[in-house]
């Protein structure tokens, strides 16, 4: 999976699809799933018996009550695998989430809640590397198609742009990586893409967005001294509009 020329998503998400549904009938007694199924049985008006002997029977049936891979974390893990191999930098981390997460808030780098209040504008940081005397803090998001919960997503990479771009430490840089199809797709009622209405929350030459693979060449070309500057914006975009 490492050889990859980009993270390989789609390919983890059937293999990890695959894993749950096998697992299902194993996690019957658990009390998870027993809610699970008695919630379905009584919302279909079936027995909870039939109900059980179904899911050890029949697979595609199963699939049914079988975890998500998209809630247990599986973009970000397929995403920091691909990332700590193929970038050419030193203590790649993922970092902690809940309590003792990492933000940037105005700019600032903080854990917890502690510097930033109440305010929950920005969602936690991903990852962070160290190269060529830099301390980089990075973003993530994989988005395959939109709607709902998918163009939150979108906002939030927005958000995580707008609090780095106060950044006025030399030593940071800031990365939101945007994987998936999503990106690439026009936004409603303007011609241009998703990728480049984030490019125009940039006002940083310290503050950088791109696809994995994007990033990539960009941690190479800070090995040559020409890092790549995102576009300035050519007009005002109003913040987290149409999506």
């Amino acid at each position: 999976m490492l050889d990859c020329a980009s993270p390989p998503y789609k390919t983890a998400f059937q293999a990890k699809m695959r894993a749950n549904i096998d697992a299902v009938p194993s996690l019957l007694s658990t009390l998870d799933m027993q809610l699970k199924v008695a919630n379905w049985a009584e919302k279909y008006q079936y027995p909870v018996e039939d109900v059980l002997a179904k899911i050890v029977q029949d697979p595609m049936f199963a699939a049914h009550f079988a975890k998500d891979p998209s809630k247990q974390g599986l973009h970000e893990e397929v995403a920091s695998r691909w990332l700590s191999a193929h970038l050419p930098v030193q203590n790649f981390q993922v970092l902690p989430k809940s309590a003792q997460a990492f933000y940037v808030y105005d700019g600032k780098i903080c854990q917890g809640n502690t510097e930033r209040g109440h305010d929950r504008s920005t969602k936690s940081i991903d990852f962070a590397w160290d190269m060529q005397g830099l301390r980089v803090y990075a973003s993530h998001k994989y988005t395959h198609q939109g709607g709902g919960s998918q163009d939150n997503q979108c906002q939030d990479l927005a958000g995580f742009l707008i609090a780095a771009n106060a950044c006025q430490d030399p030593t940071y840089r800031f990365v939101a990586i945007a994987d998936g199809d999503y990106y690439h797709t026009n936004m409603q009622d303007l011609n241009i893409t998703r990728m480049e209405w984030l490019q125009r929350h940039i006002k940083s030459p310290w503050v950088f967005v791109g696809s994995s693979v994007e990033v990539k060449a960009w941690v190479q070309a800070h090995q040559t001294g020409v890092a790549p500057v995102a576009a300035k914006p050519l007009f005002h975009l109003p913040l987290f509009a149409f999506l």
